[in-house]
């Protein structure tokens, strides 16, 4: 828990004296985000942005439509989402969810789960954001965030008389930050 807390107050200290410039990952290269934390030594972090209404995402994604106006929605049985970081990263992700409800379909279920580890539900009964919090145990051995979000009562625009399309829609997705710190050798 100490180690956490030490982690939390470098990221905090980063996040206050450092920019926030997009950092490309690649093999060996020298974060430009380091502080050195007493008691923990080197510690680098980084920040990424990714805006669903953009047509093309800075990462992996799998069931999700085209870029809309708000951003994007999750169609068919699952959305799923990669993020690459560092190795020993801790990590939290800020989601913006847009909720697809209507009188008669009041609330929108995910089932949220990282790397094989279910990480529990959301509700969405309106647009809503989210903070979630990975330690090792959700990165995968090629340091990856691999989110899967599984709807279990997704409906189509037909089904609730907005249109004709019989796509299957679970949720949308607005954007999605991602923080990470991690200890630099």
């Amino acid at each position: 828990m100490k180690k956490l807390i030490y982690y939390l107050f470098g990221f905090l200290i980063l996040s206050t004296f450092t920019s926030c410039k997009k950092e490309v990952i690649r093999g060996t290269q020298i974060p430009k985000n380091v502080a050195n934390v007493e008691g923990l030594g080197k510690i680098g972090s980084m920040v990424k942005y990714y805006d669903f209404r953009d047509k093309f995402l800075a990462c992996w994604d799998y069931g999700f439509s085209e870029a809309k106006e708000f951003g994007r929605w999750c169609v068919g049985e699952k959305g799923f989402l990669i993020f690459q970081v560092r190795k020993n990263a801790t990590v939290t992700l800020k989601i913006d969810f847009a909720a697809f409800v209507s009188d008669s379909h009041k609330e929108n279920r995910i089932k949220i789960s990282t790397n094989g580890l279910d990480c529990g539900e959301i509700v969405l009964t309106e647009d809503k954001t989210v903070y979630l919090n990975f330690d090792q145990r959700h990165i995968t051995k090629n340091n990856a965030i691999e989110l899967e979000l599984i709807p279990s009562n997704s409906i189509s625009p037909k089904e609730l008389g907005i249109n004709d399309s019989e796509a299957k829609i679970g949720f949308g997705l607005k954007s999605v930050t991602l923080w990470a710190y991690y200890p630099v050798e």
